[in-house]
């Protein structure tokens, strides 16, 4: 668990996920390379509710360093990459 005010990045998401088909990034296996992976797409993009809402969790995962917090993290990222059509099925 990390100190109120300083997010841990570095937390390991619950499921590692390679994105196929697209997205700005490479497989991301930390909270860290989730955020990197929303930061470097395009802003029209980042504006679509389910990776605004992704983003979200990952600094509420980070912020906290729970299992569920990280787990729920996981979840939307997955969720977001299906709606995005980077993931397969």
């Amino acid at each position: 668990m990390t100190k109120p005010g300083k997010p841990d990045f570095s937390c390991k998401l619950v499921r590692p996920m390679g994105p196929t088909g697209g997205g700005p990034g490479t497989l991301p296996e930390t909270l860290g390379d989730a955020a990197r992976f929303i930061g470097l797409m395009q802003p029209w993009r980042q504006a679509r509710p389910y990776w605004e809402h992704c983003a979200g969790e990952i600094l509420k995962a980070a912020e906290s360093g729970k299992h569920p917090d990280i787990l729920e993290a996981t979840r939307c990222l997955q969720l977001a990459l299906r709606k995005a059509n980077w993931l397969d099925r």
